[in-house]
């Protein structure tokens, strides 16, 4: 890119991220980077009410903390960061911006109202990784920003700690996956006995992720250990990207049978290597797979039942060929939208 020729100086427009790297989500630091790549210098933000005098927007991709409940201590710091921003937009010097990943905070359903409200009255602008996520939250949350940049979800591919492996062969046991954080809201345990219906020499279950709720994950190990053709992988601590990525390549299929999402990162994982994936058809799921196809990414409706997954088991014996087409998801397209967006919000007009 050529600095030179754009309106503005990006080097002098500063952004600092919530966070700019996160150790369990390469999303994060695939954000920052295509941001860096257009121009801007970009720095971490710690919620902090010192900003840096070069910082022009934050972005902030997950700000749980001001949608939780607190002791009247930690609200009083919360409210310090709040004011610090107030303070720094009402001069002009300053612009905010939420990511939405989610409508609240997963697995948390007290939340402090007045504080949510302050900090909702406290964004200028908001980025939405799909149409269904701008609806949403603009019917669960009535209040307006100056900019909305609606965009997708980007995949992953050149994040790949290693590269993706072809399909196993389909003649035998087809090998269905389940990975990422084992939390209550991702409904492992529907999964569980939609699968364990299953003749258990067709299909093989494996659950891989990280003990997030131990309390959860020692249910689903329970579960999962009465059916022989079942595996969970559980870790306590942090899970390599090399290991994530081998762990879907050794399976047919994914299935994510989520409760509730807004988006998901783990669907464009796994089809970013190239793996049919099953999962609800919720949030932003049906414009996935309006840009990918039936073949590579199967919804269905309601909860999840033995003969969704059998269907998806069957389809499996005979893939999709090739690799999955995540042109909607190209990270450079996006971060050219994304830095227009960054300009308009400090230098230009409003987007609605």
């Amino acid at each position: 890119m050529n600095i030179e020729s754009t309106l503005v100086d990006r080097r002098a427009t500063g952004i600092g991220i919530a966070p700019v790297e996160a150790r369990a989500n390469p999303f994060v630091r695939a954000f920052a980077d295509c941001l860096r790549q257009e121009g801007f210098p970009v720095t971490d933000y710690a919620y902090s009410p010192l900003i840096a005098p070069d910082i022009r927007v934050l972005i902030l991709h997950w700000p749980n903390d001001f949608f939780l409940d607190h002791t009247p201590a930690r609200i009083r710091q919360l409210e310090d960061v709040l004011d610090s921003w107030n303070a720094a937009r009402k001069s002009g010097r300053l612009r905010t911006c939420w990511v939405v990943h989610n409508v609240q905070p997963h697995d948390s359903p007290s939340c402090n109202v007045v504080l949510v409200r302050r900090f909702l009255e406290s964004l200028d602008g908001r980025i939405h990784l799909s149409s269904w996520s701008r609806q949403v939250i603009q019917e669960t949350y009535p209040f307006q920003v100056q900019h909305e940049l609606v965009t997708t979800h980007w995949d992953y591919r050149r994040q790949f700690a290693t590269p993706p492996k072809p399909m196993p062969p389909t003649e035998y046991l087809i090998r269905l996956g389940f990975f990422g954080r084992i939390r209550p809201y991702k409904n492992i345990e529907a999964l569980i006995h939609a699968v364990g219906a299953l003749p258990s020499d067709a299909v093989r279950l494996r659950i891989m992720g990280s003990r997030f709720d131990p309390r959860y994950c020692d249910e689903i190990e329970r579960l999962a250990g009465r059916h022989r053709n079942m595996e969970v992988d559980a870790h306590s601590e942090f899970i390599p990207e090399e290991e994530i990525e081998r762990a879907i390549d050794s399976c047919h299929g994914i299935v994510l049978p989520y409760h509730s999402i807004l988006n998901s990162g783990s669907v464009l994982l796994a089809l970013s290597r190239n793996r049919p994936v099953l999962a609800p058809a919720t949030g932003s799921l049906p414009e996935v797979q309006a840009g990918v196809g039936p073949r590579w990414l199967q919804l269905y409706e309601g909860e999840i039942r033995p003969d969704v997954v059998e269907s998806f088991v069957t389809d499996l014996r005979r893939p999709p060929e090739g690799t999955c087409d995540l042109g909607a998801h190209d990270w450079g397209a996006i971060g050219r939208a994304l830095s227009g967006f960054v300009e308009r919000m400090c230098y230009g007009q409003a987007t609605h």
